[in-house]
């Protein structure tokens, strides 16, 4: 009722476009996937979603012609636990001791620079890009904070909500994210249609995904499905997420 009427008197900000990644096995639904396996899954998926392009009325737009932009000369807004890297794919550390090291934000010897801020500036919010969690305690120094094990990812994209952009990303809702979102489904067959209008899965990024799931190196790893809320399915979805 607060939010209705905050909308109806003020308009509403943002729309909001949130992705949960879980193990799709419900069996193994509270293991941890706080690990580089599945970060690389999610690099692959949120770098198709950043640069997935919507043609609209001639012109060709990504995300970042309307998304929301909380510092002056720097790019959209996205909470992702690939913040602790910055989004760069070769940072991800080659262990789960170290991605788990890293989210303890503290330095490394050979690290520069503010650690725990995404490539905006903006502090990496745990609270904000985990579900499952648990706080594992490390003993290996003198009150050293937990390490983070998560059983779900949470990224959530904001994009500016007025009627000049709208349009646009509401096309871009159904052709680049919705779409990215159910290419990634395909390896679990959960919930894979596609929206209406949209002819084909994202066959890049299926492959980029089914390479990763391939490597001899990660035999055991778990494959994982995504449940999402998008702005442009609000009401319709909001009681079916996903």
């Amino acid at each position: 009722i607060e939010q209705e009427y905050f909308n109806n008197h003020f308009g509403a900000f943002f729309r909001i476009n949130e992705m949960m990644i879980v193990p799709a096995d419900p069996t193994k639904s509270t293991q941890d996937i706080f690990r580089p396996p599945y970060l690389h899954l999610l690099y692959h998926l949120q770098t198709a979603i950043e640069q997935g392009v919507v043609e609209k009325d001639g012109k060709e737009y990504t995300m970042d012609d309307f998304c929301y932009k909380p510092i002056t000369g720097q790019g959209c807004l996205i909470t992702s636990p690939m913040g602790f890297w910055k989004m760069n794919k070769t940072e991800i550390p080659e262990t789960a001791e170290q991605v788990k090291i890293d989210a303890q934000c503290i330095p490394r010897a050979d690290q520069s620079g503010r650690v725990c801020f995404d490539r905006i500036g903006v502090p990496v919010q745990v609270s904000a890009i985990f579900g499952g969690t648990t706080c594992v305690k490390d003993d290996s120094q003198p009150c050293a904070p937990c390490r983070i094990d998560a059983s779900a990812y949470m990224v959530t994209f904001l994009l500016n909500n007025n009627e000049y952009s709208n349009p646009v990303a509401e096309q871009w809702e159904k052709d680049v994210f919705i779409r990215n979102v159910k290419t990634f489904n395909l390896f679990a067959d959960y919930h894979t249609e596609l929206p209406e209008g949209v002819e084909d899965y994202n066959q890049t990024l299926y492959k980029l995904l089914e390479e990763e799931y391939d490597k001899p190196e990660y035999s055991d790893m778990l494959t994982l499905k995504i449940d999402y809320l998008s702005e442009r399915s609000i009401p319709d979805e909001l009681n079916k997420i996903g």
